[in-house]
C-alpha cells in the first residue's frame, strides 16, 4: 500500500533510530529529535546519537495515530502474521502467543535457557533434546516406602506429536502423590480452542482382557500453561495409586520401580 504523501515526504525521519521502523509507542525522542520507538528505549537510558536525555515525543504520538502507523509484529519470526497499529504494539507483544520460548528442557543436556521462536521449538526439542513421542508412552517411577514417588517436581521430557497441521507438546510433572499430565499446542489461545485430548492408561490382564483409565481435557496454548499450576482444572491427574494398579512392578535392591504404558489422542 502506497504511504500517504505526508509520510512520503516525511521520509525516515520518523524511523526509529535503533530498529530503523516506524515508530511504537510510547514514541520518544531526545532534544536533537531523534526517534527512539517505545520497544527499543527499555534498552537504552539516553539517545544513542548524540547521548542526550530522552523523553516522550507528544508530537510524534500524535501523527502515529493521525497517520495510522502500522507494522507487522515483532515476533514475525516465531509465527505471528498481525499487522498491528504501532500505538498498540507494545501492549499486542505482551499477549502475543507467538513470543519467544525460554527452554527449560533438559534430556541430552540442558540449553542455559536458551530463546527459541515458538514456531521452531518442536524442532529444536526434537534434535537438540531428542524428545519423542511414542505411540504408547511409556513411564518409570520410583516409590519410596511410604509409596510416595521419588524425584518430586521432577518434568518429564515433552512428548512431540504433529496433528493437524500443529504441533502439539505432552507435558508432565511429578509430585509427591501424583503425576499431572496436559496437552499445550505451539499457537494461540483460538487455535487450543479447537481441539480436546484424552489420556488413557491401561493395563493387559493374565486371561488377556484389558483395564483402563481414561481423562479427557483441554488443550491449552503452550504460553498460557507452560509450567505446572497448582489446582488447575487443565489435568490428567494419576495419583500412586492408580500408577501401582495399572503398572507392572519392577522389584530392585534399594528401591520399588513401578512401570505404566499411557495412549493418547487428539480430537
Amino acid at each position: 500500500m502506497t504511504k500517504p504523501r505526508v509520510l512520503r515526504e516525511l521520509g525516515d525521519l520518523m524511523d526509529c533510530t535503533i530498529c530503523l521502523e516506524e515508530p511504537a509507542s510510547p514514541i520518544h525522542s531526545c532534544a536533537n529529535g531523534h526517534i527512539i520507538c517505545g520497544i527499543c528505549v527499555d534498552q537504552v537510558k539516553k539517545c544513542g546519537m548524540c547521548q542526550t536525555d530522552l523523553h516522550v515525543s507528544h508530537f510524534a504520538e500524535r501523527l502515529s495515530r493521525q497517520f495510522e502507523f502500522t507494522l507487522p509484529c515483532r515476533n514475525q519470526n516465531c509465527g505471528c502474521d498481525e499487522v498491528v497499529a504501532a500505538a498498540e504494539m507494545k501492549n499486542h507483544l505482551q499477549k502475543c502467543y507467538f513470543r519467544y520460548v525460554l527452554c527449560t528442557e533438559s534430556k541430552s543436556g540442558r540449553c542455559d535457557d536458551a530463546k527459541v521462536p515458538l514456531k521452531e521449538y518442536g524442532k529444536h526439542l526434537q534434535e537438540r533434546h531428542k524428545c519423542v513421542m511414542p505411540t504408547f508412552p511409556c513411564f518409570t517411577l520410583t516409590l519410596t516406602d511410604d509409596n510416595l514417588f521419588v524425584h518430586a517436581g521432577l518434568l518429564i521430557p515433552a512428548g512431540i506429536l504433529e496433528n493437524d497441521g500443529h504441533t502439539f507438546l505432552l507435558l508432565s510433572q511429578i509430585t509427591g502423590d501424583a503425576i499431572y499430565f496436559w496437552m499445550t499446542v505451539l499457537g494461540n489461545k483460538e487455535t487450543a480452542e479447537k481441539y480436546m485430548f484424552e489420556l488413557k492408561v491401561f493395563k493387559t490382564l493374565k486371561n488377556g482382557k484389558k483395564v483402563e483409565a481414561s481423562w479427557t481435557i483441554p488443550i491449552v496454548a503452550f504460553h498460557d500453561r507452560p509450567k505446572y499450576v497448582e489446582d488447575s482444572p487443565f489435568y490428567a491427574v494419576v495419583p500412586v495409586r492408580m500408577v501401582k494398579e495399572f503398572g507392572t512392578q519392577i522389584e530392585s535392591e534399594n528401591s520399588h520401580q513401578i512401570r505404566f504404558v499411557t495412549s493418547y489422542r487428539i480430537f
